[in-house]
């Protein structure tokens, strides 16, 4: 089976313990144990290549934090990560412009997909 050679991970929650505790926690029922099993800044990974961990620039304070300790917990691991700050992106944006030619989230696929 083909393993990735790669991968971009894109204005993500990486730890979702505070989600618990949030507006929404009514609206999704998160439970301690989806906590512990679906936050990536809990969980042991093996990526087999190089990961780039994107946001944009007008980004929440959470989620740029929580992109440096993906980083940072993926080293740890042995799981060669980068940061990437989108210019002039938001949460929305940064995901539209995957699909926008030319655009600094599109290059950043192209990248990912042809390294792998």
């Amino acid at each position: 089976m083909p393993r990735l050679g790669g991968a971009l991970l894109l204005s993500g929650i990486y730890d979702l313990m505070p989600l618990q505790y949030s507006f929404l926690q009514p609206l999704i029922g998160l439970t301690d144990q989806e906590m512990t099993l679906f936050s990536p800044l809990i969980l042991r990974h093996d990526a087999p290549g190089n990961v780039i961990v994107a946001f944009g620039a007008r980004e929440t304070t959470p989620f740029k934090d929580q992109a440096a300790d993906l980083v940072r917990h993926l080293g740890e691991q042995g799981t060669p990560a980068t940061a990437h700050m989108l210019r002039d992106a938001d949460h929305m944006t940064a995901v539209r412009d995957l699909g926008v030619a030319g655009s600094e989230a599109a290059a950043l696929l192209i990248r990912t997909l042809v390294a792998s």
